[in-house]
């Protein structure tokens, strides 16, 4: 039953993962035709070749990295500092949205304001208020945190390869996360996307080290336990990965009394670390909840939009910006969320299927955040880098529908990771969506492409 219930679970994300893939095809096709009426057959032929080099270039230094992944690795975490490093230098990101918010939170921070705050989630800028306290209060030194973020991602990602795709699927995976270009992009913007996606990975190598054979296992399941609850201070829906960690443990321990007994330890701890945020929300709001955001009824609300697709919009901020109470706010958007969703169902099926492509099928917000929306922006470069953001995701989620579609000998740990995607997509469905909310999966797509590309000789260690 456990195996024809692992094939129904892996075919049923290899199908999402397809589905994404012809999407984001649809995407780059567009893309490209657009970057080919702005810069003429010349230009586009340069670039192309460009990266038909490389890629060549990369296949061939493969089979070096074969015998030695560690070189291969650094080489990769050197282009990826590089690059990411070269871009904070020369790029100054617009500081804008939610990401002016966080750098004011965390200046709050600095002025005496409490560590906690109804409204956001304040991992981030807590984060970015020890930076400046430590550096100075300078958007250059919040630049510098999210490159460093970001190559802690990377290891963490390459130490979780070599666990789950093998060393050569690992080297793989560490050049796929050194070249993703929207993680490059969002490394000046003062945003959740490159952090949580580094703490994120994180949690995937401690959860993998937690096996019950391993000589830490139990402070691995603890530290965990204390990062998951760190992401969720960073963003809101993290506990929603808790049935996927519970379904590693008990997966990973069938029938014995180990992994239910780390799954429940791995919840304490998760739930001890946010104690303090249930007694904050208890105090201002009157109500016991582990949530980090005040507006889990806004985020329904404006997922159910269908003029707007699911997606933040000026109608729905103008009527809460109307209503001004925050208590009247989440009162109005349960209320207006539920007649949305039962208003008409059909309309409510057909815009979930467009939330699918807006949330999964696209890589570009990178583009647009940290160059696109600058006044000085140049047309032809945001279509360039859209069309280069949009080429490599499409690949690698291309690649690893392929993987998933062809194998079926896979690491344990890739049985959670599916029911963690699953249930992302389904949360997804009725909240809000935007193209940079699905960030911290890319790793996940690369390290399944890995598998394909490093082939018979990738297999995983136990």
């Amino acid at each position: 039953m456990a195996a024809k219930f692992d094939s129904v679970l892996r075919l049923t994300v290899t199908a999402l993962l397809t589905v994404a893939a012809l999407g984001a095809i649809g995407h780059c096709i567009g893309l490209l035709q657009a970057f080919l009426w702005q810069t003429g057959w010349w230009w586009t032929l340069v670039a192309g070749a460009v990266l038909v080099v490389s890629v060549i270039t990369l296949r061939r230094a493969a089979s070096s990295w074969a015998l030695h992944p560690h070189r291969g690795f650094a080489v990769a975490f050197s282009v990826a500092a590089t690059l990411r490093v070269g871009l904070a230098w020369a790029w100054d990101a617009p500081l804008v949205s939610d990401f002016k918010d966080y750098h004011d939170l965390a200046m709050g921070l600095l002025d005496g304001s409490e560590w906690l705050q109804l409204g956001r989630p304040m991992g981030y800028p807590l984060m970015l208020a020890a930076a400046y306290r430590l550096f100075g209060a300078d958007l250059l030194v919040g630049e510098a945190l999210g490159v460093a973020l970001g190559l802690a991602g990377l290891v963490g990602l390459y130490i979780l390869a070599q666990r789950l795709v093998g060393p050569q699927g690992a080297v793989w995976a560490a050049w796929g996360y050194a070249l993703w270009p929207a993680n490059v992009l969002m490394t000046p913007v003062l945003g959740t996307e490159v952090p949580y996606t580094s703490i994120f990975l994180w949690i995937l190598v401690t959860l993998v080290l937690a096996g019950p054979s391993a000589r830490f296992g139990w402070f691995c399941t603890c530290l965990a336990g204390a990062l998951t609850a760190w992401g969720h201070m960073v963003r809101p829906t993290t506990l929603a990965l808790l049935p996927a960690i519970w379904a590693y443990f008990v997966r990973l321990t069938p029938l014995r009394l180990g992994g239910v007994l780390r799954a429940v330890v791995l919840t304490a701890v998760v739930l001890l670390f946010l104690t303090p945020v249930a007694m904050f929300n208890q105090r201002e709001t009157g109500r016991w909840s582990y949530s980090t955001s005040a507006y889990g009824n806004w985020s329904f609300l404006v997922g159910l939009n269908q003029k707007h697709n699911g997606m933040w919009n000026v109608d729905d901020a103008a009527k809460a910006d109307e209503l001004g109470d925050r208590q009247a706010i989440d009162a109005w958007a349960r209320s207006e969320a539920w007649r949305r969703f039962s208003t008409d169902p059909g309309a409510t099926l057909a815009l979930v299927g467009r939330k699918f492509f807006i949330m999964w099928a696209s890589d570009d917000y990178g583009t647009y955040w940290a160059y696109g929306i600058h006044p000085s922006a140049n047309a032809r470069i945001v279509t360039g880098l859209n069309a280069l953001s949009q080429l490599f995701y499409a690949s690698v989620l291309c690649l690893a529908a392929f993987a998933l579609w062809r194998r079926d000998d896979w690491h344990p740990g890739w049985w959670s990771l599916w029911v963690g995607l699953v249930t992302l997509v389904a949360v997804h469905s009725l909240v809000e969506v935007q193209g940079r909310y699905h960030a911290y999966w890319t790793p996940v797509f690369i390290l399944l492409a890995a598998r394909g590309l490093a082939g018979s000789r990738g297999g995983y260690h136990s």
